[in-house]
C-alpha cells in the first residue's frame, strides 16, 4: 500500500512540475487580441527563455506554434513589448473590473479547441489573450468572435 501511494506520489508531483511558464514578446504598442494555435507542424519552432516557453506574437496577433497546448496553469503569463525587460513589461490582470480604465494590461487565457470536423476528430488547439485598455480588450474580443478559428488550422 505504501508503495502503491509513494507511486501516485511521485506521479503527482511530476504532473505539477510539467508546466512550462509563458513569456508572450509583443510588438511595439500591440493592441488586440492574441491567438495562439499550438501543434502546428509548420508553425514557429519552440523557443525557451530558461524553463519558460516563449511566443513571439507577430503583428496580425496570430502566431501558429509547434508547441503543444500546456493546459497546466500554475504561474501568470508575463507579457513584453519587443524584448524580455522588466520596463516593457505589460501587467496582467485574472480580473479587468478594478482595472484603470486607460491602463493598458494584458488579460485572458480562453483555451479551447475548434473542431475541424463534424465527428470532431480533427482539431486545432487554441488560446485567447488580449493586451489594451478596458476599450481595447472589448473591441478585441468581439472581433475574435468572428475568426474561424478552425480554418487556420493545419490540415
Amino acid at each position: 500500500m505504501k508503495l502503491l501511494l509513494s507511486f501516485f506520489l511521485l506521479i503527482s508531483l511530476a504532473s505539477c512540475m510539467a508546466h512550462e511558464p509563458d513569456i508572450f514578446i509583443l510588438p511595439d504598442n500591440f493592441r488586440g487580441g492574441i491567438l495562439i494555435i499550438y501543434n502546428q507542424k509548420n508553425g514557429i519552432a519552440p523557443q525557451y527563455h530558461g524553463k519558460s516557453r516563449v511566443y513571439v506574437i507577430p503583428k496580425n496577433g496570430i502566431l501558429k506554434t509547434q508547441f503543444l497546448m500546456d493546459e497546466d496553469w500554475k504561474q501568470l503569463p508575463q507579457f513584453y513589448y519587443v524584448s524580455i525587460n522588466p520596463q516593457n513589461e505589460i501587467r496582467y490582470v485574472v480580473d479587468t473590473k478594478n482595472t484603470p480604465k486607460n491602463e493598458v494590461i494584458a488579460y485572458g487565457n480562453n483555451s479551447g479547441t475548434a473542431n475541424k470536423d463534424f465527428a470532431g476528430k480533427k482539431v486545432v488547439e487554441f488560446t485567447m489573450y488580449f493586451v489594451g485598455n478596458n476599450s481595447e480588450i472589448d473591441t478585441a474580443y468581439n472581433r475574435m468572435q468572428e475568426i474561424d478559428i478552425a480554418s487556420l488550422g493545419e490540415e
